[in-house]
């Protein structure tokens, strides 16, 4: 009986050995657990601002595209609006280019019908001042007696210059020229053009010529060269090509190791302007 007693105390001890055990154990891991659903809460607190401030972000990020979007449509407006007034001015410049020049040919026109009716009333071989004064020319008579006209710039033009020029025969045949005029510090005594171009509106011309073309003066050192070409095939062509537009016309003379680049002057220009007309005036043609 005492025997049994003690089995059963012990067993009950045992049990309750083991029960504190695990009580214990679960109180341990629910500690932990409350520890970890913490830590949890914090967390997802801190998660939860930072997916505030990423909403915050998101949003002013796309008012400021859509603010953005505007800004740009509104300059494409702006800009097509800019575009369309671009082309208009162009196109009204165009047309007033056009009528400028064509009001030009009629004043020159007039300003030489003028000067043919004043000629008549006062014949060249008088006292007064010849018709070839009167209308900007100047003459110049060749011991051969052929009488050539320049336009009274060409003697104010330095030793780069180009001109036209209308060579009268004695039989009274009128041709016209152009005369190409340059210079040069003379290096060594076999120098010689190799090629003369003329560009306008970002076209070359090269101007034919030969040797037999070139008229050269040597003094001092200074080398005077004249190209002296009949205005006639591919430079009647050349010279129409001058004539369009109203963009600069450049010259270019090249040498063997060097060259001489310009823009022609608006004297040049008017006084090629002026012999072409006063050739015609005096009967000349192409």
């Amino acid at each position: 009986m005492g025997k049994g007693l003690l089995f059963w105390g012990c067993l009950v001890f045992f049990l309750l050995s083991c029960q504190t055990e695990e009580l214990n154990r679960l109180k341990s891991e629910n500690e932990s657990l409350r520890r970890d659903l913490s830590i949890c809460k914090s967390e997802e607190t801190e998660l939860r601002r930072k997916e505030r401030d990423l909403v915050g972000r998101i949003n002013s990020l796309e008012t400021e595209l859509k603010e953005l979007r505007e800004a740009g449509e509104k300059l494409t407006k702006e800009n097509e609006a800019r575009k369309n007034r671009i082309l208009q001015l162009e196109r009204e410049l165009a047309i007033l280019k056009e009528d400028h020049q064509y009001l030009s040919r009629i004043l020159e026109e007039l300003r030489f019908t003028a000067q043919s009716n004043s000629r008549e009333k006062a014949p060249l071989e008088t006292g007064q001042k010849g018709w070839e004064d009167r209308s900007g020319l100047r003459k110049l008579r060749h011991p051969d007696g052929r009488i050539e006209y320049f336009d009274a710039s060409v003697s104010s033009l330095d030793s780069q210059s180009m001109f036209l020029s209308i060579e009268e025969k004695p039989d009274g045949t009128l041709s016209l020229y152009l005369n190409i005029q340059h210079g040069y510090w003379v290096i060594r005594k076999d120098y010689s053009v190799v090629g003369i171009a003329i560009s306008k509106g970002g076209k070359t011309l090269s101007i034919p010529y030969s040797l037999s073309d070139v008229y050269a003066v040597e003094q001092g050192g200074f080398r005077k060269e004249i190209l002296r070409l009949p205005v006639k095939g591919k430079i009647l062509d050349i010279l129409k090509e001058l004539a369009e537009g109203e963009s600069e016309i450049r010259i270019l003379i090249a040498f063997p190791d060097f060259s001489q680049d310009r823009v022609l002057s608006r004297l040049e220009v008017q006084g090629m302007g002026n012999v072409y007309y006063a050739f015609r005036e005096m009967g000349g043609s192409l």
